[in-house]
């Protein structure tokens, strides 16, 4: 796996090196070495926890907002830490006699548990940003809807309107940022999710509209739906994850009888 690695994620690294390079040289301190990783780790899992889920570099550093490329750097963070993590115990555990290298191993398992919980957060973060960018534009979609119907356009090309490409483009903007920066597994577990929460939030918006029999409203709404549904099963995403392509289905289902008469 390649990681891409902020500063402090490289001075971490440099510093474990020279912890565990120690022991080899003084035998005598492989106990206090292995206390002393341990320390370090938790206080750069809790440092980075603090410095962007819980936004302290907007303090700290002046930073206007945390954005989707400072938690995905610091997933990156965490996910290597989480890579080094078993030989990390290996190498000291080697040093150890038995009764300390088991107190040490159950340290460094805790704290394993405790980045994995963090990694989760992160993604969590993540996805809860693309749900609140969904909800942003769905509240505009009542006053979409009566710009189409006063539209009267029952016949000829329909366009996405502004709401849709504004929401493709909030899409594609995350997958932009995210692609390069986070392993493929966590990209299909994250766009994974959020495929499956706009798919269901969206069906339930449209289908909620009062169309007021409105040939053109409803040609307009088939056409934004497609162009978002169309953006969705774009996305990196589990062969198995339920829902992916619901809204096409549901939008097929829905306005046949009006786009097979658009068709003749």
């Amino acid at each position: 796996d390649k990681f891409h690695m902020v500063s402090s994620a490289l001075m971490l690294l440099s510093m474990l090196a020279e912890y565990v390079a120690l022991p080899r040289a003084l035998p005598a301190l492989a106990t206090e070495v292995g206390h002393r990783v341990a320390e370090l780790l938790k206080l750069f899992n809790s440092r980075t926890c603090q410095l962007v889920l819980g936004a302290g570099a907007m303090q700290v550093s002046g930073l206007k907002s945390i954005t989707a490329k400072h938690l995905a750097l610091a997933n990156q963070s965490v996910t290597l830490v989480l890579a080094l993590l078993p030989d990390i115990k290996t190498v000291l555990g080697a040093m150890l006699q038995e009764a300390r290298h088991t107190l040490l191993l159950g340290e460094l398992d805790r704290l394993g548990n405790d980045y994995r919980v963090h990694r989760d957060e992160i993604h969590s973060k993540l996805i809860a940003i693309m749900q609140e960018r969904l909800q942003f534009h769905r509240r505009k979609v009542p006053a979409v809807l009566e710009e189409w119907i006063a539209s009267g356009e029952e016949k000829g090309e329909v366009l996405p309107s502004e709401f849709a490409k504004a929401l493709v483009k909030e899409i594609g903007v995350l997958q932009r940022v995210l692609s390069p920066l986070l392993l493929e597994k966590e990209l299909l577990a994250i766009f994974g999710r959020v495929c499956t929460n706009f798919n269901a939030a969206l069906v339930q918006t449209f289908e909620k509209l009062d169309y007021k029999g409105s040939v053109a409203a409803q040609r307009h709404a088939y056409c934004d739906g497609m162009h978002i549904a169309a953006c969705l099963l774009a996305l990196p995403n589990h062969e198995d994850e339920q829902g992916a392509g619901a809204l096409q289905a549901w939008l097929h289902q829905r306005f046949k009888g009006i786009m097979d008469a658009d068709a003749e």
